[in-house]
């Protein structure tokens, strides 16, 4: 039997031919995203593994809502000049993570992709492989790898019409409704 897309991208990422469902593999990811560089400095890393690869967007607490943030923001800019970090949306050039990746292309077919956030795995929208590494994302940073477990793939078959004002989410929450909110825990959910 052939591969699921989530096989083919894992597998071509680890340099193999074939994978299978429960396998563990290290893969080199295509992109990443930066949040974690504080933590790689506290490690005494003095670069990443590519700075073109790693992208960086003030979001969640854009503008600075207090003192604090803005000194995040602050410290993100120095960690930002530190390693050389090319593709920094700050507050005002961005929004949220993951639609600033998607409309700045940094998803595409076959992409490997290992974020910092739990809605990570949106970006499977454009055929990619995107996972949340967040304290993984360290070594992702350094290295530009990581390993992954071949996950078991569940197909969800959709059919019918939108009503009106239905959007994405009214989808995915019907899905779940019906499947139960694990229903794809450490799965590729492919529609």
């Amino acid at each position: 039997m052939g591969l699921t897309i989530a096989e083919k991208i894992l597998a071509a990422h680890a340099g193999a031919d074939h994978v299978t469902p429960g396998q563990y593999l290290w893969c080199k990811v295509d992109a990443t995203s930066g949040h974690r560089l504080a933590d790689l400095e506290a490690l005494g890393v003095d670069q990443v593994w590519d700075p073109e690869k790693v992208f960086l967007v003030d979001d969640h607490q854009a503008p600075p809502p207090t003192i604090a943030a803005a000194n995040n923001v602050k410290e993100l800019r120095r960690l930002v000049k530190k390693y050389g970090i090319t593709n920094y949306f700050e507050y005002g050039r961005g929004g949220i993570l993951h639609q600033v990746f998607a409309e700045n292309g940094m998803y595409a077919p076959g992409d490997l992709v290992a974020q910092v956030d739990s809605h990570s795995t949106a970006g499977g929208v454009f055929n990619a492989c995107v996972t949340n590494a967040n304290l993984d994302s360290v070594h992702v940073l350094a290295f530009g790898e990581l390993w992954f477990r071949v996950p078991e793939s569940v197909r969800v078959i959709l059919n019918g019409t939108l009503p009106a004002w239905c959007v994405g989410k009214d989808v995915i929450l019907k899905v779940a409704s019906e499947l139960g909110t694990d229903y794809g825990l450490y799965k590729s959910v492919e529609y």
